[in-house]
């Protein structure tokens, strides 16, 4: 009877032990998945907020180009194309102040990645010289809105405060490529940092 309780109670612990391994394993195997998939969301995130840099960097080109057309002195636009000239200015430099928000809101989802204080101040600046450019065209628009109706005299005056603000702005232009190909280089970096680590916890998973 003893012998018989005594197998008993081995085939229930077994049987007990065996369960409570399978338990533990899957229990690993969820959490592993789970980290799994929030490292593939860190990783989308910068790919993203890297893609929306891209979006930038090509908007940020275009106001180049149409400031370098601008202020050709080989070329002499007429005032409307120099107001549609303006026009497609703020409309790039809408795009690159939303491109800016998205990859913000990218990295701000699934990441917790520690930038470097130099990649932090490069972002600040970025955002300073963004504030900047937005603020000038708004003072380039409103100088042309009143060169409308102005005097020869007051038409003279605008046209010099014109031509230093888009003075201005090619200058703040020319900071803004700068720091977004320095930005656009530390993310591309972290990118591929990530992959590489994205290959190694694939491959110790197996």
């Amino acid at each position: 009877m003893n012998e018989t309780l005594q197998g008993v109670l081995a085939t229930v612990a077994g049987f007990a032990i065996s369960r409570l391994f399978d338990y533990l394993n899957l229990g690993k195997t969820h959490t592993l998945a789970l980290k799994k998939e929030y490292f593939m969301r860190k990783l989308n995130s910068f790919e993203k907020a890297t893609a929306y840099y891209t979006i930038g960097q090509n908007s940020i080109m275009v106001m180049s180009h149409i400031y370098n057309q601008m202020t050709n002195d080989d070329i002499d636009f007429p005032e409307p194309v120099i107001s549609r000239m303006l026009q497609d200015l703020n409309d790039n430099l809408n795009t690159v102040q939303r491109a800016t928000q998205e990859s913000a809101l990218a990295l701000g989802l699934y990441t917790d990645y520690k930038f470097s204080d130099e990649a932090n101040l490069l972002g600040s600046r970025y955002l300073d010289v963004l504030g900047q450019m937005t603020l000038t065209a708004q003072v380039l628009k409103l100088i042309k809105d009143q060169q409308e109706n102005a005097f020869p005299q007051e038409s003279a005056r605008l046209d010099r405060f014109f031509d230093d603000e888009m003075e201005k702005l090619g200058n703040l232009i020319t900071e803004l490529a700068a720091i977004s190909d320095r930005m656009k280089a530390v993310h591309t970096g972290v990118v591929t940092h990530l992959r590489g680590q994205m290959r190694q916890y694939e491959h110790s998973n197996k």
